[in-house]
Formats: C-alpha cells, sequence, structure tokens
C-alpha cells in the first residue's frame, strides 16, 4: 500500500512532492517536508506550514523584497516592500 500511494499518476517508481513559497524575486520562502506524488495541490497545502500561518493573518515582517515600479514621471525604480 504504501509503496502505491507514494507513485505519481505516470511514473513507474515511488516519488515525492513539494510546495514551495517564493517571494517576487524567487527567493523561497518556505517548502514543505514533501508528500506522496499522488497528492494534489489542494491536499498539499494543508499541510503548508507558512501558507497557513499567513492565511490566519500571522504574517512575517522580517522578509524584504524589491519591486520595480514607474515613478510619476514615468522612470523605472527599484522600491523596497517588507512582509509577504
Amino acid at each position: 500500500w504504501a509503496h502505491k500511494n507514494h507513485k505519481g499518476f505516470k511514473l513507474h517508481v515511488t516519488s515525492r512532492t513539494y510546495n514551495l513559497t517564493v517571494d517576487h524575486s524567487r527567493r523561497i520562502l518556505g517548502s514543505t517536508l514533501g508528500h506522496p506524488a499522488t497528492w494534489n495541490d489542494k491536499t498539499l497545502i494543508l499541510f503548508d506550514e507558512f501558507v497557513c500561518k499567513v492565511k490566519d493573518g500571522i504574517i512575517p515582517e522580517d522578509f524584504t523584497f524589491k519591486l520595480l515600479e514607474h515613478d510619476k514621471d514615468g522612470n523605472v525604480q527599484e522600491v523596497l516592500y517588507r512582509g509577504v
């Protein structure tokens, strides 16, 4: 049973699935520990502690990221944001 549960839909070998949470610059903020490949995204998200905390309103303030924006004159500038 355990061997069959870890096989993906199109795979003949066991495999694992991971969810990653990244910011706009693709920096990894959180990751799941890995689950059977037969689980879909709706199931995986239930085990993602980082996403569950954000959903509950616990937003970490120690993350900063930069986005490119246009200023009032149309020039591109980097803007530093905090949070998620």
